[in-house]
């Protein structure tokens, strides 16, 4: 298995691909805004800038191969008193997925294993690991 990891605040899938209403000032009406939006178009940039900062050659021998992917999203899932916080992680790893394997040019649908886990941590990343699917 091969390793990515990036320290990189990353939103869910629902700020993302999601559909927001945007409430409407005095006089006017609401606004319905879908899909990928400015910001997060930016947070996509400056993750795979940092992959390209990265060699990345060695993904080159997974494309078109059934694949085994973990994925440990790092940040802070706790609230002040303890209590765990009201986050999905798959909601993450579908912007991550998405982000990862556009920038290394594979395609998702042959991920037929996925490990996905809640790293507590101070600093906001995720780690990938890439590997082929042993049957």
């Amino acid at each position: 298995m091969d390793t990515l990891s990036v320290a990189n605040k990353t939103p869910s899938v629902n700020q993302v691909y999601g559909t927001f209403i945007i409430p409407a000032k005095p006089g006017r009406k609401p606004r319905i805004m879908s899909g990928m939006h400015t910001e997060f178009k930016k947070v996509k940039r400056e993750i795979q800038n940092k992959l390209f900062l990265m060699d990345t050659k060695k993904f080159e021998k997974y494309k078109d191969k059934k694949l085994f992917v973990t994925l440990g999203v790092h940040g802070n899932w706790h609230n002040k008193d303890g209590s765990v916080k009201k986050k999905d992680i798959a909601n993450y790893e579908k912007f991550i997925t998405d982000t990862v394997f556009e920038y290394l040019n594979m395609k998702d649908q042959f991920i037929f294993r996925y490990l996905l886990e809640k790293v507590q941590d101070d600093i906001d990343g995720f780690v990938m690991q890439i590997g082929f699917l042993e049957e």
